[in-house]
């Protein structure tokens, strides 16, 4: 049986605020900076932690990848 515990979450998993900035290699801060400026959408707990949909995580980093003259 193979081991899971290391694979990639899928596209509508909710992950915290440390391993999506793992995800993008920034740190904590510039993702609280990218979700307050509306870069990237947020979603708060009852407690008001930030989850970040890793979808959307994905799709920063694709738009990042993207060469200059092409972006939308």
């Amino acid at each position: 049986m193979p081991d899971d515990s290391n694979s990639c979450p899928d596209d509508d998993a909710m992950v915290a605020i440390g391993p999506a900035a793992k995800i993008l290699g920034v740190s904590p801060r510039t993702m609280r900076t990218y979700a307050d400026d509306g870069l990237l959408p947020v979603f708060r707990t009852p407690t008001q932690h930030r989850r970040f949909r890793v979808a959307d995580l994905r799709a920063l980093l694709a738009k990042q990848d993207e060469p200059a003259g092409q972006a939308s």
